[in-house]
């Protein structure tokens, strides 16, 4: 995954080239092709290349900085709206903002963050797409204009210190994305999903565009019609994600949604691979034996790792954290080989099932509607769409915050958050996903998540909950999808396979002492957001899974910011 470093002063002050050196120095990770350096009429721009992305192009005076690329209908509109057939991306960008202003970025679609510098104008356009699928962020700084995907970058590119801002902190350890416009360190500011900035030299103006969620439930004939129709936007989903690939592969899992994503893409990808891990020494862990009945069911080839030698906080000398965040995924080690055997068998993308669980957001209770009283009162409830909306608000707030979290942080955090709305469009989802592709690039791989789709989301956020619960089961309507399609005890499973005791046996075996010195230490930061006795009653003995979570956040964060101050064990994603 690329990156790049802007600087825009139309002060007529003299360019600083030596930040040219401290952003090739901050972008140093990411850049497996190469720089790109531009610094003319009042620009500095440095680009690491990973392949052709971020794709740069210059118009005269004008530049663009496009990190992804529109979707293909997208595309197809704006160039029969502007009369440009078989133009770049970069260039249609410019075109549309040329003609319409701001109210171009309500017209683009897709997955990017993009800077729009229109020097004949005196205007830069920064934005991302609505569902936030690449980074962005901003600094200011008298007439300058500093934009980055990194946080970080900004930061070292001015040799300004990298201060942790405490509050998303806390945030962290409370289970809850940075407030908005925020990151994880101070003075940058964070562009939110779908938020379009504008900047002629003074100061930035903002527009959000929010991601065109259907508020009113579809309506359908009868319930096959319901499946065949999501049968179809899955299907478009998973073609849209495979489009540019030569190669395929899919993280396949045991459970419904990996398994519903290989089921609708082999049709028209005979040659994807599927690709997991086997862990037989841990029997409600290992899911192979789904994964390798559903490979052989579709007629897949199969590609698998033997996950017990690749146990969490294993070498750790190793173990690169992520340099904008404290996020750190503990299995980081199976996807790492996992990745790399994918790479090494010329797989060039790779699939998730990741996010299936989030396309079903059944806020109200269960039985509200299934089992105890069939599914009649939601129905009713579904002809009312300003009364489900202001239920799903109310009951779709961020959950109480965990008993651990200090004292200090609950009222900041209490004023700082409202209403969670869809789970796709949060945060938490943003960063989970960036997570695994800032991951996955690093072998050269593209992951894809065919349920960030934006076509998928439309559909489900519009289905009315009697199709996603039914009879006390979740995921009605998919199960119903790959009826004849997967093996039934696949498709019939209920969601299970977690890796916890494989992450209990690492925390309280093998990885213990590290976890006790790393926790004991001294100069421990911790104990600024958690309660010091929730934390050791954790340790000592962890009954619950939300108790090895506590362990994991400490853990994580401690890694994170000692890797920072250089410290150790652990290294910074961003290190050669």
């Amino acid at each position: 995954m690329g990156a790049f470093f802007l600087t825009v002063d139309w002060s007529g002050a003299a360019a600083d080239t030596a930040a040219i050196a401290r952003a090739q120095s901050a972008l140093r990770g990411f850049a497996p092709f190469g720089f790109e350096s531009i610094s003319a009429a009042g620009v500095l721009l440095v680009v690491a290349r990973d392949r052709d992305q971020p794709g740069l192009e210059r118009f005269g005076d004008d530049l663009v900085v496009l990190d992804g690329a529109l979707s293909a209908a997208c595309r197809r509109a704006l160039q029969q709206a502007l009369g440009l057939p078989r133009q770049s991306d970069a260039r249609i960008v410019l075109a549309a903002f040329d003609r319409w202003g701001i109210d171009a970025a309500s017209r683009l679609d897709g997955r990017f963050a993009l800077v729009v510098v229109q020097r004949t104008h005196d205007q830069v356009w920064i934005l991302r797409d609505g569902l936030g699928q690449r980074g962005l962020h901003v600094r200011e700084a008298g007439d300058r204009l500093h934009v980055a995907t990194r946080a970080s970058v900004l930061l070292r590119a001015a040799d300004l210190p990298m201060l942790e801002d405490p509050l998303s902190v806390a945030a962290y350890f409370a289970l809850r994305a940075p407030p908005t416009g925020a990151g994880y360190w101070l003075g940058v500011r964070a562009v939110a999903a779908g938020e379009c900035l504008a900047w002629t030299g003074r100061r930035l103006h903002s527009s959000k565009q929010n991601f065109d969620v259907p508020l009113a439930p579809a309506r359908f004939s009868s319930d096959a019609d319901a499946v065949d129709a999501w049968d179809s936007v899955l299907r478009g989903a998973c073609a849209r994600a495979l489009a540019e690939s030569v190669q395929p592969g899919l993280l396949l899992s045991g459970g419904i949604d990996s398994s519903a994503i290989a089921a609708s893409s082999v049709s028209a990808r005979p040659n994807l691979v599927a690709c997991y891990w086997r862990l037989s020494a841990f029997p409600t862990a290992d899911e192979c034996a789904y994964s390798s009945a559903t490979a052989a069911w579709l007629g897949l080839r199969t590609l698998s790792i033997d996950g017990e030698q690749h146990a969490p906080l294993a070498r750790l000398d190793c173990w690169r954290v992520e340099d904008e965040s404290p996020h750190s995924n503990p299995y980081r080690w199976l996807h790492h080989h996992l990745f790399e055997q994918a790479a090494g068998h010329g797989i060039d993308t790779l699939l998730s099932g990741n996010f299936g669980d989030h396309l079903y957001p059944d806020r109200l209770p269960a039985w509200s509607w299934s089992g105890t009283f069939g599914q009649r009162p939601r129905q009713l409830l579904d002809r009312f769409p300003t009364l489900m909306r202001g239920l799903r608000r109310l009951l779709g707030r961020y959950p109480a915050l965990p008993r651990w979290l200090a004292e200090t942080w609950r009222q900041p955090l209490q004023s700082a958050y409202i209403g969670a709305g869809h789970p796709l469009l949060a945060v938490e989802a943003e960063l989970d996903a960036e997570l695994g592709r800032r991951h996955s690039s690093s072998f050269g791989l593209d992951l894809r998540f065919p349920y960030r789709d934006v076509e998928v989301i439309r559909f489900m956020a519009s289905l009315p909950a009697h199709f996603s619960v039914r009879d006390g089961a979740r995921k009605w309507i998919t199960r119903e999808a790959m009826r004849d399609r997967l093996p039934e005890r696949v498709r019939t499973r209920a969601k299970a396979g977690s890796l916890e005791p494989f992450f209990r046996k690492a925390i309280l075996g093998d990885a213990n002492a590290l976890v006790q010195r790393l926790l004991r230490d001294p100069g421990a930061k911790w104990p600024r957001y958690v309660m010091p006795e929730q934390l050791w009653a954790a340790v000592a003995q962890p009954a619950t899974e939300a108790e090895l979570l506590l362990i994991w956040l400490a853990v994580s964060y401690e890694l994170w910011w000692r890797a920072h101050a250089g410290l150790g064990p652990a290294v910074l994603a961003s290190e050669p």
